[in-house]
């Protein structure tokens, strides 16, 4: 069994989150905020750059333990997760960004070892698009520390503490003004932790953070009235310039074969966005993910037992009253 203890410091919309279910938490990360930092914004780099501008952000290290540990470095994009959250862990690929952090962010140290009680400052030089860009570029620094496993009676757990810092870049001298534009590129049946559901693909095409929208999504069947399944997320961001993806379970129902129709929706204020999109599930479809599924409910058949039992009766009635009949002749 795989336990990780995330630590995130201050990720724009996305709250302080703690989760230290293990004793002593082995590390701690502190930026340190260069001067063009923006004035108001503490804890993560909030920072105002040229084009073509050169700059290094410094993280200081300590090491909380009594025994060496090792962290593990890096830089990514931030991506939207399926839950709504900002992540910047590298787990989702950077698909659809112009300029990825991974190449403005050098990090040079990918493996960092401290000795018990020992602090560290590491420097990751960053590098600004030569021509400049619009809107913001949002990423992420990521630090690891992968623990020694820890044995109990039936299992070993490993607990894995990770830091991630946001980084958002803003370029001083360009003012222009972006309109958010959101598209559903796609809804496809698919296995979500091994249960059936169908993934719907969204693109923010521009590059615009959208935070605390209200998020909805339903599926209907092509001339269905009522839902078959919904699904509501009040808090939603996502990413600048980014592709995402957001399931819709289907309740460990099994998908059968027909037309569909998705509808979504991504609410803040007066801002509105709708989508509605046709899609089909076909035989091979539905066999290839319900066959791979784990606790499938599996559809009764008692409505075929009803009508056989059903058949059954009617036919010896007839048969009896065929039988009166004779037996009145006779």
């Amino acid at each position: 069994m795989k336990k990780t203890v995330l630590l995130l410091l201050l990720l724009m919309v996305v709250p302080t989150v703690a989760f230290a279910e293990t004793g002593e938490v082995p590390f701690s990360v502190e930026p340190l905020l260069p001067e063009n930092q923006s004035a108001d914004v503490r804890g993560y780099y909030d920072l105002a750059v040229e084009a073509n501008q050169k700059q290094d952000l410094q993280v200081r290290l300590y090491n909380s333990t009594t025994k060496k540990i090792e962290i593990e470095v890096s830089a990514s994009s931030a991506a939207t997760n399926a839950n709504g959250l900002l992540i910047y862990d590298g787990s989702l690929k950077e698909k659809g960004v112009k300029y990825p952090f991974s190449k403005i962010a050098d990090v040079r140290e990918k493996h960092i070892s401290l000795d018990s009680g020992e602090t560290y400052t590491t420097t990751i030089p960053i590098k600004v698009p030569k021509k400049g860009f619009d809107g913001e570029i949002l990423g992420g620094l990521h630090f690891l520390q992968k623990s020694d496993d820890e044995a109990t009676d039936s299992l070993t757990i490993k607990n894995n503490y990770a830091y991630a810092i946001a980084v958002r870049l803003h370029e001083k001298a360009n003012h222009k003004k972006l309109k958010p534009e959101l598209k559903l590129k796609s809804v496809t049946p698919k296995l979500v932790d091994e249960r059936t559901a169908i993934v719907a693909q969204f693109v923010n095409k521009q590059p615009l953070l959208m935070g605390k929208m209200k998020f909805k999504e339903q599926v209907f069947r092509e001339k269905g009235k009522k839902p078959l399944f919904a699904h509501q997320i009040d808090n939603f961001a996502i990413a600048p310039q980014g592709i995402f993806d957001i399931p819709l379970m289907f309740d460990n129902k099994p998908l059968k074969p027909g037309k569909y129709i998705y509808k979504a929706s991504f609410k803040k204020g007066k801002e509105n966005y709708q989508f509605e999109k046709s899609f089909m599930i076909d035989e091979v479809q539905a066999e290839k993910v319900n066959n791979a599924a784990i606790e499938l409910e599996q559809e009764s058949n008692w409505w075929y037992y009803a009508i056989a039992a059903l058949m059954f009766i009617i036919g010896g009635l007839i048969y009896y009253v065929m039988r009166l009949k004779r037996k009145v002749k006779e």
